[in-house]
């Protein structure tokens, strides 16, 4: 596959794959095996049909964690053979979190967040070429400078931290045999933990200070520092 950097959302799919408490299914697990073989084979497009299949039987299931899965997966497929894959998968995670339901929306906010961060990554040269006066357009990811880009990164880290409650209710330790890390999940019991852990690595990230905006994200209040019951 090309490089597509999904670091934090790898950590996220391992975090959430069965959302409040699912079990597997014993009928997607079989799919994600089929699925496994055929990436295994270099089959892409015959795995994708797989992911489309899984997607749409955990919808019917309401099993949103193995959804989200075959999101990243599906977004991780294209980069084989697609061209603008990052952009399309920008495009894709805005499509899902449309559709999501309100406790999922914290995580796919975040995801996007760093999305765009990774579309950054792999054109810095290009937005240090840019302008703001470059053929500008607020619509189109391709024009935009490094503070426009910033701008969106931190808009989508907000909303995610939007839903206090939710976030503070959600928990991690239910998904302990997923997360081999004993210490991570003591440091991060709640979404709402693990969401501003996130924020907090990113926006220490001296890249995503390069630039001031008037409406700057900060983690400087204390609810952002909720102790996890």
């Amino acid at each position: 596959m090309k490089a597509l950097n999904l670091i934090w959302i790898t950590v996220l799919v391992l975090a959430f794959t069965n959302v409040n408490g699912q079990r597997g299914d014993k009928e997607i697990d079989a799919l994600w095996q089929k699925c496994d073989s055929l990436i295994a084979k270099d089959l892409p497009q015959s795995a994708l049909t797989v992911i489309d299949e899984i997607y749409t039987l955990a919808g019917k299931k309401k099993l949103e964690g193995e959804q989200v899965k075959a999101v990243i997966y599906r977004i991780t497929m294209i980069s084989d053979y697609q061209e603008d894959y990052y952009e399309k998968s920008i495009d894709e995670m805005k499509l899902e979190i449309e559709k999501a339901t309100p406790h999922l929306k914290p995580l796919l906010y975040a995801m996007l967040g760093e999305l765009y961060w990774n579309y950054y990554s792999v054109n810095r040269w290009k937005f240090q070429q840019r302008t703001p006066t470059d053929n500008f357009d607020n619509e189109d990811i391709k024009t935009w400078t490094l503070d426009r880009l910033v701008q969106e990164v931190r808009w989508c880290y907000s909303k995610a931290m939007e839903d206090q409650e939710i976030l503070k209710n959600t928990k991690i330790d239910k998904y302990t045999m997923l997360i081999d890390d004993a210490e991570f999940i003591a440091y991060t019991p709640t979404l709402f933990d693990f969401v501003s852990w996130m924020a907090i690595m990113r926006f220490s990230h001296e890249e995503t200070n390069l630039t001031r905006p008037a409406e700057i994200f900060q983690v400087d209040n204390d609810k952002y520092f909720y102790l996890g019951q």
